[in-house]
């Protein structure tokens, strides 16, 4: 496991300048200025049948006068490696900021992935999250995603299922009171033929608060 703000090394940014390429991530402009502005992070190698459980804890603090924060997360996981990945957002105090964490995806033939996120922003936050997965040949990816106490949310995932057999399953739940408002964006990809997508989001909403919903399954030809 590499952190961007303390390993310069030039496999570390192979590796995540060649997952940003192979994930396509040039069409949407938050991801874009995450990889503009982006200060840390962590990049993760998963070796062949190797195992790995881990939380990745994000902590922001800022300043009264405001702060936006734009980490990076890159996992490879390569094959029949499997890993259950916790990412946690918090808040030290009650300020104003932004929150634009980009997490970029790499799943080699039969490698699984669990991913677990939750999002416990001070209520006068904004984030803008884009998660992307390419997954191979049998590969998995499960998401799952806690929303909460943002004062704005920006869900963003999109998956590609770029070989046969690969599959993935996207859940989600989000409760918002008050003036939130939280926003899911979701498109999957099948770009190859046997491969199953699932995706179940549910959510509770009171006062002023808006939820919304949006998700686009693409079938290619011969898919």
């Amino acid at each position: 496991i590499s952190v961007f703000s303390e390993v310069n090394g030039e496999k570390t940014k192979n590796l995540v300048e060649q997952i940003a390429i192979s994930n396509s991530l040039k069409e949407n402009a938050l991801p874009m200025l995450n990889i503009a502005l982006m200060s840390d992070g962590y990049a993760i190698s998963l070796a062949a049948s190797s195992s790995l459980k881990l939380e990745l804890l994000f902590i922001s603090k800022p300043s009264s006068s405001g702060y936006a924060y734009h980490p990076r997360v890159t996992i490879l996981g390569k094959t029949k490696s499997h890993a259950t990945i916790l990412e946690r957002h918090i808040s030290l105090g009650d300020q104003k900021y932004w929150s634009n964490p980009l997490i970029t995806i790499k799943l080699e033939s039969s490698a699984t992935l669990d991913h677990y996120k939750i999002v416990n922003d001070t209520s006068k936050a904004w984030h803008t999250a884009f998660t992307s997965a390419v997954l191979s040949n049998s590969s998995s990816y499960k998401n799952f995603v806690l929303a909460a106490s943002p004062l704005y949310m920006r869900n963003q995932i999109d998956i590609k299922l770029k070989e046969s057999n690969a599959d993935c399953e996207l859940n989600g739940a989000f409760l918002a009171d008050q003036k939130q408002e939280i926003d899911n964006h979701i498109q999957i990809d099948h770009l190859a033929p046997d491969c199953d997508s699932k995706v179940i989001y549910k959510g509770v909403l009171d006062d002023k608060a808006k939820g919304v919903f949006q998700a686009r399954t693409i079938v290619r030809p011969d898919s």
